[in-house]
């Protein structure tokens, strides 16, 4: 029998998974390259601007996966996000819906 993404078993591995993929790409040390990124944009700043300016700066890493010559969104998403994010300790500060800034001071 095929599992169905109501499997309770089913959902709780995809949860994990997304949390281990979540640890790792927070234990890679880019949150510092990605807030470096962000000093450097004028203030406020859209995810886009983020996400196009950190791609410029090291594509291999902020590249789609099977498409490193685009922007992964989704990348820089992580780094702003969740208990361990830029935003959550106060490094970005998110002004609207997808746009923020570094604070000042």
């Amino acid at each position: 029998m095929q599992g169905t993404l109501f499997d309770e078993d089913l959902v709780a591995a995809m949860e994990e998974a997304r949390k281990r993929k979540y640890e790792a790409r927070l234990a890679t040390g880019k949150a510092a390259a990605v807030l470096a990124v962000a000093r450097g944009l004028p203030q406020p700043f859209r995810l886009n601007d983020l996400s196009v300016a950190c791609h410029r700066s090291d594509p291999g890493y902020f590249g789609m996966d099977g498409y490193a010559h685009h922007p992964d969104n989704h990348k820089i998403h992580s780094f702003l996000y969740g208990r361990r994010g830029l935003v959550r300790r106060g490094y970005l500060e998110r002004v609207a819906a997808g746009v923020f800034r570094v604070p000042e001071g």
